[in-house]
């Protein structure tokens, strides 16, 4: 009886990329360098890590196969020897780098156990270790799925432990490095740029995956999903296990699952869809919606700023009432202050949005918060403000400028809309996904970054009183820096966004001649109501082939 051949799920596929790819102890010599190692780090993740994805992803999608890299260059040159040969110099390292593990093998046996090995038992071990690993290479890939999965998150493990035990070093005796601004420059010295060849070697490896091809369910989709999600979680481990000294570790590992949640995500309001048209919908589409669409764009870099103005205030707001006011109990009163302004703005917001226009209501909320934040600092660094005071002033900016949570997934609607009115392609899932991402991205962004910058502002846990200094940076960066991202999400609203009357007119011309009379009478209705909503408008199959949505222009 012919037994089913293992296939590897979207989980494991993304997993054998870290396998291949992230090496555990590549931080190590890198972080010889000093800080400038995170600006190498980003920079190669984009010079380098996210070009190399992407030609691999497209090659293992275009030419799926076991041949992975003699394959591509066979194609390309197939009266030539040339595919032999990149693939001899490309598998001639291996023998190398196989015998250097097996002299590791012992010491690491020698560490782990406190024994020490003689001679012969030291060869025993390592022609063991050989025979063992060439014994797996001798079964298909699909079978070591378990091997590959435990050794990935061995891998992850190891270089999270690493970083956590930085963290904890840091809450014991303090940085052990300069943190100061300057140190994180580059470096172009020969010294810094001999481990840029490092960091390269380091992210190799996605060519290897594109020959799993065959063992894969669907690999078109499998393999540009693997190999940007994995590549993702490698540069962050990369990042966070450099770093070890890093006091952001929930934010990181929450921006990983967010990039894997939005890459396991499939649509699903997709009804009788040809196989032909789906397959014109190709993953690097997302890349010409920034391009095209600029209400998408808008919603992105609104999404970051709105995002990265709440965090870095939730995030430091402890210090703002603790050093700065001097009373951090009457924190507990913030939620008694900003529900009763929530419900206000439930309340009077729809009014306003059907007298004045959704995108007007948006921007000048935006600008009241804004002015409520330099108005605040301006006092602030003048006067001394009560704790009451601050409590409400701040609270009612912070509310007044987060109405927009309230009208957003209308207008991601609308940017779904505008986006098959360029490209006559409905991507739903993806637009949403990268919307949402954009989000995960400023909470991460605000975090991370108000961590950071509560040290360069000179901030000592072990003073009984903080310098005025660092006080006056407390004060901007609760005050000051969200209401400059405040004015970077009305720039996005005021100057990006281009959604106009006469672009929702065409809009809706695709959209009723396909919709029966009752939805055509319901998208009237909707038109007059002054927030958006989504209303299924079934298309008959003459006409189209799947259900569409029919959004109102407010």
């Amino acid at each position: 009886m012919e037994t089913k051949q293992k296939k590897f799920h979207l989980a494991s596929a993304i997993l054998s990329v870290i396998c291949v790819v992230f090496v555990a102890e590549a931080a190590a010599p890198v972080a010889s360098i000093g800080n400038s190692q995170y600006f190498w780090w980003l920079f190669m993740m984009v010079a380098f890590l996210l070009p190399y994805g992407m030609i691999s992803s497209e090659l293992g999608t275009a030419y799926p196969g076991d041949g992975g890299l003699y394959d591509w260059i066979h194609k390309a040159f197939p009266e030539t020897k040339w595919g032999a040969r990149a693939s001899w110099y490309y598998w001639i390292n291996f023998p190398l780098w196989m015998a250097s593990l097996a002299v590791v093998c012992p010491e690491l046996l020698g560490v782990l156990t406190g024994l020490r090995f003689g001679w012969g038992a030291r060869l025993l071990i390592e022609l063991a270790f050989i025979w063992v690993v060439t014994w797996i290479a001798c079964y298909p890939v699909c079978d070591s799925i378990l091997i590959l999965n435990i050794s990935a998150a061995i891998k992850m493990l190891l270089a999270l432990t690493v970083g956590v035990l930085g963290i904890v070093y840091v809450a014991r005796s303090g940085f052990v490095n300069d943190m100061a601004p300057r140190t994180f420059l580059p470096g172009f010295d020969l010294h810094s740029l001999s481990y840029i060849s490092v960091i390269i070697f380091n992210f190799l490896g996605f060519e290897v995956v594109c020959t799993y091809a065959d063992n894969m369910r669907d690999p078109k989709r499998q393999i540009p999903q693997a190999i940007v999600s994995g590549g993702i979680v490698i540069a962050l481990i990369y990042l966070f296990s450099a770093f070890g000294i890093g006091a952001a570790i929930c934010a990181s590992i929450g921006f990983v699952f967010c990039f894997l949640h939005y890459y396991w995500t499939e649509e699903r309001n997709v009804a009788d869809t040809p196989k032909e048209e789906a397959a014109n919908v190709k993953f690097t589409d997302i890349l010409s919606v920034f391009k095209k669409n600029r209400a998408f764009l808008a919603l992105c870099i609104h999404g970051v700023c709105i995002c990265c103005m709440q965090y870095v205030g939730s995030t430091l707001g402890t210090y703002m009432y603790s050093d700065v006011l001097g009373n951090i109990g009457i924190m507990s009163l913030a939620s008694v202050v900003s529900m009763p302004l929530s419900i206000v703005a439930l309340l009077i917001m729809p009014k306003l949005a059907e007298k004045f226009g959704l995108e007007k209501v948006i921007r000048t909320c935006l600008l009241i918060g804004c002015g409520l934040y330099m108005g605040l600092f301006a006092v602030m660094m003048l006067f001394s403000v009560p704790a009451i005071v601050y409590l409400v002033w701040s609270t009612m900016a912070s509310g007044i400028a987060s109405v927009y949570i309230l009208m957003q997934w209308g207008l991601v609607g609308e940017a779904i809309d505008y986006n098959e009115l360029l490209t006559g392609k409905r991507t739903e899932g993806s637009i949403y996904g990268t919307f949402n991402l954009s989000r995960r991205i400023g909470q991460t962004v605000g975090n991370s970054a108000a961590v950071l910058a509560l040290g360069w502002i000179g901030y000592d846990a072990n003073l009984a009183a903080q310098s005025a200094g660092t006080l006056t940076g407390i004060k901007a960066l609760c005050v000051l820096v969200p209401g400059i991202f405040l004015v970077g999400s009305w720039i996005a609203f005021r100057f990006v966004w281009n959604i106009t009357p006469e672009i929702r007119a065409k809009m809706a011309a695709i959209w009723l001649p396909a919709c029966s009379t009752s939805a055509r009478n319901a998208r009237a209705d909707s038109l007059r109501a002054p927030w958006p909503r989504m209303m299924s408008c079934s298309v008959p199959s003459e006409v189209a082939t799947r259900t569409r949505w029919c959004l109102p222009s407010s």
